[in-house]
């Protein structure tokens, strides 16, 4: 009799143990989508703050600046400008679209990477304006060309009207 009710004790330990096993993996696994989802959201949020701001400027015309605190996200490996040209070609750079002083480019689109997980995401959000193709005070990178550097920390943004009629973003 009493190495049934050890085998049953033995057999609710093993049971017990398989539980917490799965209970700690499924903790696990929840844990790190919830991290992963929260870095997404930040970066769709910097980066709506980012367009909304510009295309604000935009709106109100010539001669307004803006300023915009923006939370950069954890592993952000780079912050760009990507324009719409008027022929329906995507360019890096405003003179890609043919002409150098924006007057081929139809619209402009703010672009950020973000590695999650061994993966690069890449968050795009599209502005009214022509943006200015340098991003002053955001170009000096790591040595991995990477703007870690940025990442997880908080900056204020001036976005402005130029007297070129273009929208100038620059890190304060």
């Amino acid at each position: 009799m009493a190495g049934k009710k050890a085998q049953i004790a033995m057999e609710y330990l093993i049971l017990t143990g398989f539980i917490l096993v799965a209970v700690a993996l499924i903790f696990g696994f929840s844990f790190i989508n919830y991290n992963q989802n929260i870095r997404i959201a930040k970066t769709s949020e910097a980066i709506s703050k980012l367009s909304n701001a510009v295309d604000d400027i935009y709106t109100r015309g010539e001669g307004n600046t803006r300023f915009v605190k923006i939370s950069w996200p954890d592993g952000m490996k780079n912050i760009s400008i990507v324009y719409k040209c008027l022929n329906g070609t995507q360019q890096d750079n405003a003179e890609g679209c043919g002409d150098s002083e924006y007057g081929d480019v139809e619209f402009s689109v703010i672009s950020m990477e973000v590695q999650l997980l061994g993966e690069d995401v890449i968050v795009m959000e599209r502005t009214k304006a022509k943006i200015k193709e340098k991003l002053d005070g955001m170009d000096d990178m790591d040595i991995h060309g990477n703007f870690n550097q940025y990442s997880g920390s908080t900056y204020i943004v001036k976005v402005s009207w130029t007297s070129s009629g273009l929208i100038q973003l620059e890190r304060v």
